[in-house]
């Protein structure tokens, strides 16, 4: 609620540093993962980059979903936490995003949550009787 926006700017480094202070309140023996959803570069590519290498430094995971359609992504995979085939999740721009925001929001959880399992079909061994998920939902 702090930050304000910033018509035209994209203080990346701002939201980063703000990301650090707001995980020394969470616990200790969870890994810490921040998703940063970007529809463009940086406007301090430099201080984005200290940023990012200082929360990376204390363990951070940082993945980032990068809503762009242009190809251009070097410099969010530098940001990223390695590999970042694993960490930089690319959407060709918003009106893709807009027709499949499910499977995109599902593409960013199983990315992110490494105790997450496929829903099984009907009749596996596997399934969870317990919970039952919709069509393409996951269960934890």
């Amino acid at each position: 609620k702090s930050l304000k926006y910033l018509k035209g700017m994209t203080d990346m480094a701002k939201g980063l540093a703000m990301t650090g202070t707001v995980l020394l309140e969470g616990r200790k023996s969870a890994q810490s993962v921040v998703i940063v959803v970007t529809d463009g570069k940086p406007s301090f590519q430099y201080q984005t980059r200290i940023a990012a290498r200082k929360l990376k430094r204390e363990g951070v995971r940082l993945v980032f979903f990068a809503i762009q359609s242009f190809a251009k992504l070097d410099f969010i995979k530098s940001l990223s936490s390695f590999p970042s085939k694993d960490n930089v999740i690319h959407i060709n721009g918003v009106n893709k995003l807009f027709k499949s925001t499910n499977k995109e929001a599902n593409r960013v959880i199983t990315t992110v949550c490494a105790r997450l399992q496929k829903k099984k079909k009907k009749g596996s061994k596997k399934m969870k009787k317990k919970k039952k998920a919709k069509k393409g939902m996951f269960l934890f």
